[in-house]
């Protein structure tokens, strides 16, 4: 009997044994799919990050940041680039709270030297901002980056020396990315980041996010040494600014010139002047210095407009 009741001790610390070593494998199985699903979760796509602030970007108002989506010239991930600096231009502060709070790259993404740092600094410069004009697809723009997305990628060229290549400049700003993942938002991401040693002056960051009126021109290659490549080249544009209403004043004429004071309803103000035997309009920019702008009043109000506010020489138009 005895040794029947050992037996039974010993089936007991078994079936225990057996019953312990299967909780503790189910708690272990668990825990390792928690942290699985934890680091997933660390990397949501961006197909996730869109469905995720859908609700939030899903007004009217915010699908003006499809500027490129009829240019049939352009890639899918070329006019996601528009899009997703679009967003970050007219609503800065739902950009740093939804898109870059919620960014930490998908898998396999690299982040880079400082990149937590600069993109903490990026969320606080965001969040601090006004909304920026929109910026419209450039074809000329588009020319000179594929020029030398294509061209550079070929030589594995890293930079923006085109020396090497036939391409010609003619921009006012250039961005170049690397590697990375071949989506928009990564693209956009990056340059805002803007991580890196040899970054630390935030140039692509300042580029993407001046108040100018941008026109630009987005090309994405193959590249020797990383996957791809990516250009963005900006002009100048004045074509899709919405210019408010303004008063007009006529000053009299002074020798060959009619001058008129435009007072536009944001409190900016500038000289429009007309040459009666020319036909054209000058407009002043600086403190003396005025330009030919054409002979269409309406643009020229328009380039007074821009100039004065963007600070911008009417030069920049006509180049």
């Amino acid at each position: 009997m005895k040794q029947f009741r050992y037996l039974d001790k010993l089936m007991n610390v078994r079936d225990y044994f057996k019953n312990g070593t299967f909780l503790f494998i189910a708690i272990w199985t668990f825990f390792l799919s928690s942290c699985e699903r934890l680091e997933e979760d660390k990397y949501p796509t961006k197909e996730e990050l869109d469905k995720r602030y859908n609700a939030e970007w899903n007004k009217p108002e915010y699908q003006l940041a499809h500027t490129a989506k009829n240019e049939t010239y352009l890639t899918q991930e070329e006019k996601e680039v528009f899009y997703y600096l679009n967003l970050a231009r007219i609503d800065p502060t739902l950009f740093a709270k939804t898109y870059v709070t919620g960014f930490e790259g998908e898998k396999g993404y690299s982040k880079g030297y400082a990149w937590d740092e600069r993109k903490e600094s990026l969320i606080k410069e965001l969040s601090s901002m006004q909304p920026l004009a929109l910026i419209y697809p450039d074809l000329g723009m588009y020319e000179l980056a594929y020029c030398f997305s294509y061209e550079g990628g070929l030589l594995g060229i890293i930079g923006h020396d085109r020396n090497q290549t036939s391409c010609d400049g003619g921009y006012i700003a250039e961005c170049s990315q690397y590697g990375g993942l071949k989506n928009g938002l990564s693209i956009v991401m990056s340059l805002l980041i803007d991580a890196g040693e040899n970054n630390a002056a935030l140039g692509h960051r300042r580029i993407c996010l001046r108040d100018a009126p941008y026109g630009m021109g987005v090309s994405i290659q193959t590249h020797k040494t990383y996957s791809f490549n990516t250009v963005l080249d900006f002009s100048y544009s004045y074509e899709n600014i919405a210019v408010p209403d303004y008063t007009e004043q006529s000053h009299g004429n002074y020798g060959f010139y009619d001058v008129f004071e435009i007072t536009f309803f944001d409190n900016i103000t500038g000289f429009l002047f007309f040459h009666n035997e020319e036909g054209y309009y000058y407009v002043q920019y600086g403190e003396t210095g005025y330009m030919r702008v054409g002979s269409i009043k309406v643009n020229a109000i328009k380039i007074l407009y821009v100039c004065k506010k963007y600070d911008i020489s009417p030069s920049h138009f006509f180049e």
